[in-house]
């Protein structure tokens, strides 16, 4: 849908009821479009009747703000920029659209077909978008504050900087998802499967995490402080350098997990699931270290990373006096043969 795209045959009756509609709702002072049924010819012939801009060429853009666009099949246009708030797209078909820097403000986006689709830097603070199906969806930079993603399937889409505060994703499904440096302070991720997902730098502060499916996540840097985290599933993941101050990890899994620089004040590892795996198994640092196969340097950098790791593991537990003196020696022996190893490679 462009400037360029062929005339779009409309009856004259309903061109009428078109123009009807709009000159009733500027009259009421409300939006051209609000509460009009649209389907895709009525979009289409909008466009060209408004001389609305759909790409990056400058002019009025798409103003369909409140309007009734539930199940309409907009799949693979172009309406860059385009005014959506308080529109309904119930079961929309945005299949590879691109929606670059659109506003959907308070938009109802339930079940939409959105897969593939351009969404960077849209506006969604507020939107519905509860069984939405955004796979492998670009958005960059979005804003979701206080979005509803309850159920939503977000698997190996580009969320990178999103600014999702407050967002509801219960049981949303973001598998191999990219969420690095995202902003989801208070977000609700209860039940919801991140495995492989990248939060590299995300904040997390406060977020509630209970039964989440983290395995084999990057959490590298991120901000977990406060977080609740209860029997969440951390197999694996990558914790070097995140913070964890005052998470709750009562029930958690956390066996394999990497640690080397991790905050861990006033954390409390003793409630886990697996703590004895915590005491006993080799950590993801020590395992990556061991089959590390480099140069001299990076050998001895990854023993040293090992060393640190195991050394933050112990010390939270030796500060809450969670480890018998034979545990206590046995992980001391191995921060100690660590970093021989360290200064040898």
């Amino acid at each position: 849908m462009n400037a360029d795209a062929p005339p779009t045959t409309l009856s004259l009756e309903r061109q009428q009821e078109l123009r009807a509609a709009r000159a009733a709702n500027e009259a009421a002072e409300r939006p051209p479009y609000a509460w009009t049924r649209l389907a895709a010819d009525d979009v289409a012939w909008l466009v060209q009747e408004h001389g609305w801009a759909t790409g990056d060429a400058p002019g009025p853009r798409v103003d369909l703000q409140r309007a009734n666009l539930a199940h309409i099949d907009l799949a693979g246009q172009q309406m860059r920029f385009a005014r959506f708030e308080g529109a309904v797209l119930y079961g929309a078909d945005l299949h590879g659209a691109d929606l670059f820097y659109a506003h959907f403000t308070d938009a109802d986006l339930r079940e939409v077909q959105a897969a593939g689709a351009h969404l960077a830097m849209a506006r969604m603070r507020g939107a519905r978008l509860n069984g939405a199906h955004l796979d492998q969806v670009n958005l960059g930079q979005c804003w979701l504050p206080q979005a509803d993603l309850t159920g939503a399937r977000l698997d190996g889409a580009d969320l990178t900087s999103a600014q999702m505060e407050h967002a509801d994703l219960h049981e949303a499904s973001l598998v191999g998802t990219r969420l690095t440096w995202a902003r989801l302070e208070d977000a609700d991720l209860r039940a919801a499967h991140l495995a492989g997902a990248d939060l590299r730098g995300a904040h997390l502060e406060r977020a509630q995490c209970d039964s989440a499916d983290l395995r084999q996540a990057s959490l590298r840097g991120a901000w977990l402080d406060g977080a609740a985290l209860y029997a969440a599933h951390l197999e694996g993941a990558d914790l070097r350098g995140a913070r964890l101050a005052d998470a709750q990890l009562a029930g958690a899994y956390l066996a394999g997990a990497r640690w080397a620089q991790a905050d861990l004040a006033h954390t409390d590892l003793t409630r886990i699931a697996d703590l004895d795996a915590l005491r006993h198994d080799l950590i993801g640092d020590e395992i990556a270290a061991h089959g590390l196969q480099k140069p001299a340097p990076e050998r001895s950098a990854a023993m040293a990373e090992a060393a640190d790791g195991l050394a933050r593991i112990y010390a939270a537990l030796d500060q809450r006096q969670a480890l018998a003196p034979a545990d206590a020696r046995r992980l001391r022996r191995r921060i100690r043969a660590l970093r021989r190893a360290a200064n040898h490679a």
